[in-house]
């Protein structure tokens, strides 16, 4: 299954009004969830696991149909702005 998050890929909306309305959140809410049913729908005999990195792993909290997932690993889920780490603590 080839996935595009709401305003990425070809999943890029023609009419730019709608990019006001997109927020991160809608990625877990809608799309994640979708990918989740589709799984489902499609393998319903299989266990459902999701490796996700960056963004990707803090999506997983945000779909409503979550529980569905036997197991999940998660990488790098914090923000990767570079403002929001102390100087200090870089070189950890």
């Amino acid at each position: 299954m080839q996935e595009n998050y709401r305003d990425i890929g070809e999943s890029k909306p023609e009419k730019a009004d709608f990019l006001n309305k997109m927020k991160m959140q809608d990625w877990g809410e809608f799309d994640f969830s979708a990918c989740i049913s589709w799984c489902q729908q499609q393998y319903p005999t299989l266990p459902i696991t999701c490796i996700g990195h960056s963004v990707g792993a803090q999506l997983i909290g945000l779909a409503h149909n979550n529980i569905a997932l036997s197991a999940s690993l998660s990488l790098s889920g914090q923000s990767g702005y570079w403002r929001h780490w102390d100087k200090r603590q870089w070189p950890k």
